[in-house]
């Protein structure tokens, strides 16, 4: 695809970094949404560790916790830009070391065990898993911003049966008959593919620099999404 930048703005992970000298109603917002989309990767991380459900689940809560209170501060090295290196090299040392917190974070865990039990076999490092289930929460938010924008101009239904093609090939045979549900061409189904995954990558950096404190880095992360995405 195409290579773009995202615009970067003051975002998630930014406006946390920025409140390291005093309360913040932003910073607060922002590791609430932060907390919303990767809840689940530290749940999956830590159930890989060997820890139960309930511990899990506490545990999870108790992380974002001690982040709402500015107590990780302490631990936050050189690799503070990125909310993902962050949470890699501080999940642990909290697991060992701090104790549990109120939870102060609301969180449903109503489906994380049903998650679970379908996560790949136990070979799986706890960190894979993470990273996994990471890469997962960037692009389901990435789609749901351009489903909403797909429904805000009316072509949801278009989006809906073209959205299989954005990571695979638009081959004969059954892209055609999609191609003609649509009442478009081939080639012009092919064409606004390509302009759908050019949207995709966009939507993806801009989930991504919710996740950085500086343009600079968005480009780096997408690598690393891709190489995890990969394999």
């Amino acid at each position: 695809m195409p290579h773009s930048h995202a615009p970067f703005l003051t975002t998630h992970w930014s406006a946390i970094v920025e409140a390291q000298s005093g309360p913040s109603p932003q910073a607060e917002a922002a590791i609430a949404r932060l907390c919303e989309v990767y809840w689940y990767p530290i749940y999956a991380f830590l159930r890989r560790k060997g820890h139960s459900p309930h511990d899990a689940e506490d545990l999870t809560q108790g992380f974002f916790a001690l982040v709402l209170r500015r107590k990780w501060l302490d631990d936050v090295g050189p690799e503070k830009g990125r909310f993902r290196m962050f949470v890699l090299r501080c999940l642990a040392n909290f697991v060992a070391n701090q104790p549990r917190l109120p939870a102060t974070v609301p969180i449903d865990f109503g489906d994380a065990e049903d998650r679970f039990a379908v996560e790949p076999a136990h070979n799986v490092t706890p960190d894979r898993l993470l990273e996994l289930r990471w890469a997962a929460a960037l692009i389901e938010q990435a789609t749901a911003r351009l489903q909403r924008a797909a429904s805000a101009n009316g072509s949801a239904d278009r989006f809906a049966a073209l959205l299989p093609y954005l990571t695979k090939e638009t081959a004969p045979g059954p892209f055609a008959e999609v191609a003609v549900r649509l009442g478009l061409s081939a080639e012009a189904a092919r064409q606004e593919v390509s302009r759908m995954r050019q949207r995709f990558r966009q939507a993806i950096c801009e989930e991504i620099a919710e996740t950085v404190s500086g343009s600079e880095e968005i480009e780096d992360e997408l690598q690393h999404l891709m190489q995890v995405v990969s394999g």
